[in-house]
């Protein structure tokens, strides 16, 4: 019997909604199939806000990889990036008295440590474990499961959505006929995509510039130990530039990508740039194109920079920041970075325990795929099995306990 099994990803994002499907091989590589995008509709700022039109879009991507590939998709791994993301650190304590830890006390510290976060009106999408301490020794990095202790403290990085917004999601997945598999917020999907172990491991922050958000996310020992989704994006910069030129946006995009920069130094303040081919056109000069653009990148990193003094994460950062998106793709953007904020700057690459046939290779190397991509490495990491633990043994618990009180139901209608 072959171990090879596929794999569908879906990313809603604020430009595209791309699907991805792609084979999980015996030696644990990846290999991708097929990929498919669709400009983005139905979603602003992350929300849903016209389900029909989303759910089309969702299909219509959905079914071209169905096709290209011979397959038959019923579940998808979903990545969001979503501005109401909300993210804390908590820990959970279980006195333990000598016994033997099980999935069953996982569960119990889990089930702890989130309810002292957890708002009425907020629903836990995922989280990451960051360590287990037993008996106030140092943390543990592996799972503590079949050791013994006294007291046990699991420490976990807990995402939030409101329910309401992750009650849409699951509606217009289920109206397009399609079960979430697993929800991943886009700070894990970019973390996989961008960071080298080494990274992860000294201090670290990924940076994921999109088109309406920016999303954050440190790791220190390998442990996420903050995350943030920030209502800043390279959207932004295209809105500058098409209110300041009174041009149209798709134009100001093309204009951005094509003829702007953020090195002032190489942008001419004499040469101009026609905007439009009539010969008594409106121009701008290259200097005063990458001063519209330069500004907005300032806020942009001021807001990142700004999350990350508010949380006391600046000093944890020995291997500095790794940009990935579309907003990492302007010119002059890794020197004017790492000029502006003094620190160690990098621009992520396509990451190598991913393989695929050489004609996708134009487009997974596209910022756009970036998001399927370390979705897909997300699905297959150390770190997402260690979060599933106590969400399986907390699944396992109450299932359980349903299975109890039904047996109980049962015998006391039988007696009565």
């Amino acid at each position: 019997m072959s171990d090879i099994f596929q794999i569908c990803i879906l990313s809603l994002g604020h430009r595209h909604i791309t699907a991805m499907i792609a084979e999980i091989r015996e030696d644990e590589s990846m290999f991708v199939q097929s990929v498919y995008r669709v400009d983005s509709v139905g979603l602003k700022g992350g929300k849903v806000v016209e389900i029909n039109e989303l759910c089309d879009a969702i299909k219509r991507v959905v079914s071209h990889v169905e096709n290209q590939t011979d397959c038959r998709v019923d579940g998808v791994w979903l990545c969001i990036s979503h501005p109401d993301m909300v993210s804390q650190n908590c820990v959970g304590e279980v006195v333990l008295g000598g016994a033997q830890i099980t999935t069953e006390h996982v569960c119990d510290a889990f089930t702890k440590a989130k309810s002292q976060i957890l708002e009425p009106d907020s629903y836990v999408v995922t989280h990451r474990v960051q360590g287990t301490e037993l008996d106030h020794a140092e943390p543990l990095k592996n799972d503590p499961i079949g050791m013994h202790a006294d007291v046990m403290r699991r420490y976990h990085h807990v995402m939030t959505l409101p329910v309401l917004d992750f009650q849409n999601l699951q509606s217009v997945m289920h109206r397009a006929g399609y079960r979430i598999d697993r929800l991943v917020f886009s700070q894990f999907a970019s973390g996989e995509y961008a960071l080298l172990e080494e990274e992860r491991q000294g201090g670290v922050c990924v940076v994921d510039i999109g088109h309406e958000t920016t999303s954050i996310a440190v790791f220190v020992g390998d442990a996420l130990v903050h995350s943030a989704c920030l209502p800043v994006g390279a959207g932004q910069v295209t809105s500058d530039i098409s209110t300041i030129l009174n041009i149209p946006t798709a134009q100001a995009e093309k204009l951005k990508h094509q003829r702007g920069t953020l090195d002032l130094s190489t942008a001419s303040p004499t040469k101009n740039i026609n905007l439009s081919k009539s010969k008594n056109s409106e121009s701008v000069t290259y200097h005063k194109l990458a001063l519209i653009i330069n500004a907005r990148y300032r806020e942009i990193l001021i807001a990142v920079f700004q999350e990350l003094a508010d949380k006391e994460s600046l000093g944890l950062l020995k291997h500095g920041l790794v940009y990935c998106g579309g907003g990492s793709r302007m010119s002059g953007f890794a020197g004017f970075t790492q000029g502006f904020t003094g620190q160690m700057t990098h621009i992520a690459n396509f990451p190598e325990q991913i393989k695929f046939a050489d004609e996708l290779t134009n487009q997974l190397n596209h910022f756009s795929y970036q998001s399927v991509c370390g979705t897909l490495k997300y699905s297959q990491s150390k770190h997402h099995a260690q979060s599933v633990l106590s969400e399986e043994a907390e699944r396992h618990w109450f299932s359980g306990f349903v299975r109890v009180y039904q047996r109980s139901v049962e015998k006391l209608r039988l007696l009565f």
